[in-house]
């Protein structure tokens, strides 16, 4: 959402007005849409060859030590 009105105004884009922003979708029987902070979405598709080994990544990268170093640059995920 950060770049939709940039990318709608005709000066700055070559694409305005054919720009739109939509949620994205949620799970079956949980919820309509979900949404992600940012480029920080981590997830394991349902088609991944290596479930495990994404979803030890996604531990590693939501780790406190990880977050820490984040958190010097932007809102880390830990309240503490």
């Amino acid at each position: 959402t950060y770049m939709y009105n940039m990318a709608n105004d005709p000066k700055d884009s070559k694409v305005a007005g054919k720009v739109g922003v939509v949620p994205a979708p949620g799970i079956d029987g949980k919820s309509a849409v979900s949404a992600v902070n940012g480029s920080m979405g981590l997830g394991v598709t349902s088609t991944s060859k290596h479930p495990d080994e994404a979803w030890k990544y996604i531990a590693f990268m939501t780790s406190q030590q990880t977050q820490n170093q984040y958190a010097k640059l932007s809102l880390p995920i830990w309240a503490s």
